[in-house]
């Protein structure tokens, strides 16, 4: 694992493996519930905007937005 985040708020962590892939986790679950991809590199941080209902996550040279809902982009597993 290369980063965590906790995100009491909406019952989510979210962690950044070394395969450049940040996956989110339901807390009250404790299943998977999405799979964030794109990155050319490893991810370095995360972290929410709640007035955007976003979560940002960030490698050295740069940055992705998405949002955290189910119907996004992402691939939900």
């Amino acid at each position: 694992m290369q980063c965590l985040f906790v995100d009491n708020a909406n019952s989510m962590v979210l962690a950044a493996m070394l395969d450049k892939v940040t996956r989110a986790y339901d807390l009250e679950s404790k299943h998977p519930a999405i799979k964030y991809v794109g990155h050319e590199e490893v991810v370095r941080g995360i972290d929410y905007l709640p007035e955007k209902g976003l979560y940002i996550t960030g490698e050295l040279l740069s940055h992705h937005i998405a949002p955290h809902l189910p119907n996004s982009k992402m691939y939900v597993d």
